[in-house]
């Protein structure tokens, strides 16, 4: 990370490496000790969201710069996303994650797994298997907020 001090750079560099290298399923935290929110509670949250069609948490959860791109490319706002769940342009019905790894740097979080997804897409009921990378940021109150989504259909 540009205009990093060196050692904080090099930490924060250590840390992410060691993630390709943990077992299947573990969850790593690296951040404050007790004043590290937890993250996966907030992943938690917001699948549960999506799923229920929750749109007023999805409004507080989901940063106003949210981009979320699909793994078929398509790129979404935060408006145009809530308002496609809204409008059942997808309606997801369950999520199983694993791989889910968890690294905090300061005031951002970054989540990488695999997800299993079955949603009706454009009317089309889908079973997606996807790489995902999320970022969390924590903003000047202190609250996470959803940043970015990116995910990579698994080729079998």
């Amino acid at each position: 990370l540009p205009g990093r001090a060196a050692g904080r750079g090099a930490g924060w560099s250590r840390a992410c490496d060691a993630i390709g290298r943990l077992p299947r399923g573990f969850v790593l935290r690296v951040g404050r000790g007790a004043l590290q929110p937890d993250i996966a509670a907030l992943e938690d949250r917001r699948w549960k969201a999506q799923i229920d069609e929750d749109l007023a948490t999805l409004e507080t959860l989901y940063a106003d710069e949210l981009s979320y791109t699909h793994s078929n490319g398509h790129v979404d706002t935060k408006a145009s996303y809530i308002k496609a769940i809204a409008t059942k342009v997808f309606d997801y019905r369950s999520e199983q994650r694993s791989d889910t790894t968890i690294c905090i740097v300061d005031n951002t979080a970054l989540v990488t797994g695999r997800v299993a997804i079955n949603v009706i897409a454009g009317g089309a009921e889908r079973n997606l298997d996807a790489r995902y990378s999320v970022i969390w940021v924590r903003r000047g109150g202190g609250d996470w907020q959803f940043l970015c989504w990116q995910s990579t259909p698994v080729v079998s």
